[in-house]
């Protein structure tokens, strides 16, 4: 009777659980499988029975997790997670996440192996996607802040480290405000702080004093960060260092005013002397 109880537990979560799940023998031979499974790797289970479950495994992961199951089976562990590749009918890659547990039967050796697979394949692409951008920011040529709600700094990037000589360490969890105030008028900062706490970018120039008294210009874009419902949580700073540019620009106004005062002195000099002529 706990037979047939069992039995019939076994195959409603079979058939029920909405992850991908395989009952094989400690040869590896495939027992029982459900839909889940077949809907997963677009196997159907007829194809799937007595199979070796190592069959539809990527290649180059086939044996990723050998030493895993020897343990299993050698009593060494009861249970393990891993995370690798298994092949879809039509030859793409999925990426699955293993729950691999030992079943012994009434003498307490090795019967059988359940295993829990679910498709993760969307959350690696994510994954994958978060390194990148986090590489592009890190690696920016532009100095990047992160800061909370209230201002608080929570990530910069090696580049804000470089361009204003401050301690990662140390400027983590420090306020923003005085690095946004500092030469900058009390309008520009009032302006600054109005627009982003109701959702709009600010962008303007911030002068910002080195260790060694010099000056840097930066053009500064900051831009709310938005959750799903909408409700603004951080904000993201964008330095661009300007200040080869501003001298530069300095520089040529300079330049172009003296051109100016040397044609308006030899105009004035040609006129008089056509007067005197």
């Amino acid at each position: 009777e706990n037979r047939r109880v069992d039995d019939a537990l076994m195959e409603q979560a079979f058939g029920k659980s909405p992850i991908g799940m395989l009952l094989i023998n400690i040869q590896g031979r495939i027992l029982r499988v459900n839909q889940s499974l077949s809907d997963m790797i677009g196997v159907s289970e007829e194809e799937l029975l007595y199979k070796d479950w190592r069959r539809f495994a990527h290649p180059e992961d086939l044996y990723t997790d050998r030493q895993l199951m020897i343990d299993l089976l050698e009593g060494k562990i009861n249970s393990y997670q891993f995370e690798k590749r298994m092949l879809h009918k039509d030859m793409h890659e999925v990426w699955v996440q293993l729950n691999v547990s030992l079943v012994n039967d009434e003498s307490g050796s090795p019967l059988s192996i359940i295993v829990q697979i679910q498709d993760i394949t969307q959350k690696r692409v994510d994954e994958s996607h978060i390194r990148q951008l986090s590489q592009a920011i890190e690696q920016s040529k532009d100095a990047i802040a992160l800061c909370n709600i209230n201002g608080d700094i929570e990530y910069v990037n090696d580049t804000f480290i470089s361009n204003t000589a401050c301690d990662k360490v140390g400027i983590i969890g420090t306020n923003f405000a005085p690095l946004a105030a500092e030469k900058t008028s009390e309008e520009q900062f009032n302006l600054l702080w109005n627009n982003l706490h109701t959702g709009k970018v600010w962008r303007g120039e911030f002068t910002t004093k080195m260790p060694d008294d010099s000056e840097k210009i930066e053009f500064v874009t900051i831009s709310p960060i938005r959750q799903v419902d909408g409700k603004i949580t951080h904000f993201v700073a964008n330095h661009e260092d300007i200040t080869e540019k501003k001298k530069n620009g300095q520089e040529l106004d300079s330049y172009r005013h003296h051109l100016e005062e040397l044609v308006n002195s030899r105009t004035k000099e040609l006129g008089e002397a056509q007067q005197l002529a």
